[in-house]
């Protein structure tokens, strides 16, 4: 039988030959000082030194500009992963914005430039072009950021007030124009597919005058419709609701897309 004391002494001997395996030693602070690791310690998380864009996809049309209106889906996280913000949940509304404008982070402003409609980029945003040594809240002081943000729509500067239609169904009839009274089931999403407003829906089909309507783009993108027709419609928001949008239903600086029936044309005259 080999004595406590001595088992001790060649556990020792052990160690001093082969420190692979031994007990690492600590301080009392708990910081290692030799043999092994402390399974407590965590690697640091380095600091982005600058903007950095990866793009998962690369998507279609011309490139975003300053000037040009963006519409994004994104969620942010810290460089931990900790969630602090994002509009990824399908109830979300998109959030649309200018480039260069200031009206977001200098990150977002430099980090979206270059991409297309339908790309996905990851942003990996310094603290500097974040909120900086003031944070904001969720977001500590001095924090880098990491984005994952879509391009939904992109409304290059210079084509504020270009509608996009195509014909689903052509209906037959005379032409609806200017002046005349038309009746129209539709469906109106946002640009992330978020529905703000269905005729169907509320059991009654709309009634108005071409060319005296709220939403002027619609209005044009209904001219050359016939009497059973569908049409699917897209508008940016110069010709539909502004930089104000329509609360609560449509956001600021919406694009947005309908699928329109025409039901009835009363001929009438331009106002």
């Amino acid at each position: 039988m080999i004595l406590p004391v001595l088992r001790r002494a060649l556990a020792l001997a052990m160690c001093a030959v082969v420190v692979a395996g031994c007990p690492s030693k600590e301080s009392s602070n708990g910081t290692t000082t030799g043999g092994g690791t402390n399974p407590d310690d965590k690697p640091a998380v380095a600091k982005f030194k600058e903007l950095k864009t990866i793009d998962s996809v690369v998507g279609k049309g011309k490139e975003a500009k300053p000037g040009d209106l963006v519409v994004m889906k994104y969620v942010g996280t810290l460089t931990n992963g900790t969630r602090f913000d994002g509009n990824e949940d399908p109830d979300a509304n998109p959030y649309s914005f200018y480039l260069g404008e200031g009206s977001v982070i200098p990150g977002w402003d430099k980090g979206i430039v270059g991409m297309k409609k339908g790309g996905k980029r990851r942003l990996e945003i310094p603290s500097d072009l974040g909120y900086g040594a003031s944070g904001s809240g969720a977001i500590p002081p001095n924090s880098d950021l990491v984005f994952e943000v879509e391009l939904l729509d992109h409304v290059p500067m210079g084509e504020e007030d270009i509608f996009d239609k195509s014909d689903v169904k052509v209906g037959s009839g005379p032409a609806a124009k200017l002046g005349d009274r038309v009746r129209i089931h539709y469906v109106g999403t946002l640009a992330n597919g978020k529905k703000f407003d269905d005729t169907k829906e509320r059991g009654e089909p709309v009634e108005f005058q071409l060319g005296n309507g709220t939403i002027i783009g619609l209005d044009f993108a209904i001219v050359g419709m016939k009497v059973g027709g569908k049409r699917t419609m897209r508008i940016p928001p110069e010709i539909a609701y502004g930089r104000r949008g329509k609360p609560p239903t449509v956001p600021a600086n919406s694009v947005l897309n309908f699928d329109v029936e025409l039901i009835g044309v009363q001929p009438g005259k331009p106002q």
